[in-house]
């Protein structure tokens, strides 16, 4: 819940800065695509550069117009509740992380400090609660002692 408000809020600031702004500088809030069951754009995050080392950065930022987090899980391969992992941010005091529905609607949310979290934070994999399927995606974002959004990741793919 306090993910979600925490999420709100900033698409209010957002909103309310873009319409102060006309420049187009200021950041703007997008979720995940929803121009079908789940598609997500595959563009390359601005803020990051793929190298041999690194994850490839595909699908829209949660957050234009801030520095891009690193999201390290794979695409693919991890299981229903795979771990959920990212480079961590410079100010960042805790991160909130998002998992959508195929079409596009909240389906988990966690906040805390560390830059991992299995999804559903169960130990394994045979107990219920939450799971990864296919169409799905997920975010992070970075947010200072203050609850303000330093970084923020793409709406990036994850499936099973």
């Amino acid at each position: 819940m306090r993910a979600a408000l925490s999420l709100l809020l900033v698409a209010v600031l957002a909103a309310s800065a873009c319409s102060d702004d006309s420049d187009g500088a200021s950041p703007s809030v997008t979720g995940p695509s929803t121009s079908g069951p789940g598609s997500v754009s595959s563009t390359t995050a601005a803020a990051t550069t793929p190298t041999s080392d690194a994850p490839e950065q595909v699908g829209e930022p949660l957050i234009s117009g801030l520095p891009a987090i690193v999201q390290l899980t794979p695409l693919a391969g991890g299981g229903p509740r795979p771990l959920l992992e990212w480079q961590p941010v410079d100010g960042a005091a805790r991160y909130d992380v998002t998992l959508y529905a195929p079409d596009g609607s909240g389906y988990w949310a966690w906040h805390g400090a560390e830059t991992s979290v299995v999804v559903g934070q169960l130990a394994t994999a045979e107990q219920s609660g939450p799971r990864v399927s296919p169409g799905m995606t997920w975010a992070v974002l970075a947010l200072d002692h203050d609850g303000i959004p330093v970084a923020s990741s793409a709406v990036r793919p994850i499936a099973p």
